[in-house]
């Protein structure tokens, strides 16, 4: 279902954020969709209170559109979401890895090679 997905105002597709691996990204892409999301709204309030005016100046035909493209923005968005769940999960599962790595090493390694150790990967890590 991703592959069929297109938004044409990020020219992005479904593949596109499925393959993404930048959450910054992303995030930007869930900011514009929500962006859409809360124009359309707007734009659907404005097409209700006129047709409570006047019913024969608001087409069905365009809002029926406009619901079409809440629908499809709706399961981008959902993309989007589950993509950065899935990235943040391995960057949460990384993070538990090397928090037990250090332990099983601190409990293994004398304590002069552990804080070599340490000390060469915090340099390394720009601390």
């Amino acid at each position: 279902m991703a592959t069929k997905l297109y938004n044409k105002e990020l020219n992005i597709t479904g593949e596109d954020v499925s393959n993404c691996s930048d959450i910054e990204q992303l995030q930007y892409w869930e900011e514009k969709l929500t962006t859409q999301l809360r124009d359309i709204k707007a734009t659907l309030e404005q097409y209700d209170d006129l047709k409570k005016l006047n019913p024969e100046l608001v087409l069905d035909s365009d809002y029926i559109k406009l619901i079409d493209g809440k629908k499809y923005r709706l399961q981008f968005l959902d993309i989007v979401l589950a993509r950065k769940k899935a990235l943040k999960n391995v960057i949460n599962k990384d993070q538990l890895l090397t928090r037990k790595f250090m332990s099983v090493a601190k409990d293994w390694l004398e304590p002069k090679v552990y804080k070599a150790i340490l000390e060469e990967a915090k340099k390394r890590a720009g601390f």
